[in-house]
């Protein structure tokens, strides 16, 4: 949210997904009777995978903010973003190949998502050529000392295999492009025309365990029995699960500090020279 006063003229949200996070970051607002879990199917491998039953008049209150671009490799994803209004054009793009831009295109480019990236050093380089001097790219970067405060190494074995399968869920053999933060240092040290301008902890250890576990284990029944509420009840019971996190997370996190020798999630800010 800091660096929404770099984003302008040409921007881009890379990796962005159905666009919701970037959307709600910057002050949007979706109408109660709406929400992303409609567009869930607890019966597909991947859930995500579900044409869109969202209404175009989602919106309640709309982004303080506009990508040029939002880029994902998913089809389905993006065609849901559009819902939002917060990119003026979308593109399907598989980071592991670099992106066709001229360099020198973009003033702006946001990624969360690059530790998906099997081809990790090519896609920030390439994300680099194509910044324009003096443009920023903004990053959020995981660690591999993510695996370290995981359920899985908490219990040691504790518990069969079907339990940390279910936790999973496919997430470790997602992380490709995970590195310690001197590597990620190194990385960009080693590009010749950019500058560091800020680097600070989001997460430590204390977030990676709430993380890894969250709603995964139940997400399928959950997204099954919600959409089959009525209206009425499925807003009452979102309602109640609002309040009920709230009351277990809103202090917790309004005085959150991450630990910096514990940390497994990065801001960088990187400014082409």
């Amino acid at each position: 949210f800091q660096t929404k006063k770099f984003i302008k003229n040409i921007s881009m949200d890379v990796a962005c997904g159905n666009g919701i996070f970037s959307f709600i970051t910057f002050g949007g607002r979706v109408k109660k009777t709406e929400d992303m879990y409609l567009d869930l199917d607890y019966g597909k491998k991947d859930i995500y995978d579900k044409p869109s039953k969202l209404k175009k008049e989602i919106i309640l209150k709309s982004s303080n903010i506009t990508f040029t671009y939002g880029s994902d490799w998913k089809k389905n994803l993006l065609q849901k973003s559009k819902n939002l209004k917060i990119y003026s054009k979308t593109l399907l793009h598989n980071n592991n190949r670099p992106f066709k831009f001229k360099n020198d295109s973009f003033n702006y480019i946001y990624s969360s998502s690059t530790y998906w990236v099997k081809n990790f050093e090519m896609h920030i380089y390439n994300l680099l050529d194509i910044i324009k001097p003096g443009g920023k790219l903004i990053l959020t970067l995981k660690t591999n000392e993510l695996g370290n405060y995981t359920i899985k190494n908490l219990f040691k074995k504790k518990f069969d295999n079907s339990f940390y399968k279910i936790l999973d869920d496919g997430r470790e053999k997602s992380w490709r492009g995970l590195r310690n933060f001197n590597q990620y240092y190194k990385i960009f040290k080693n590009y010749k025309n950019c500058k560091i301008k800020s680097i600070y902890p989001l997460y430590d250890s204390e977030i990676a365990y709430i993380w890894d576990v969250g709603l995964r284990p139940i997400i399928r029944p959950l997204t099954f029995m919600s959409n089959n509420l009525s209206l009425k009840n499925r807003s009452i019971s979102k309602r109640l699960m609002i309040g009920r996190w709230n009351e277990i997370f809103l202090k917790y996190l309004k005085n959150y500090i991450p630990n910096e020798k514990k940390t497994v999630e990065w801001f960088f800010e990187i400014e082409k020279l």
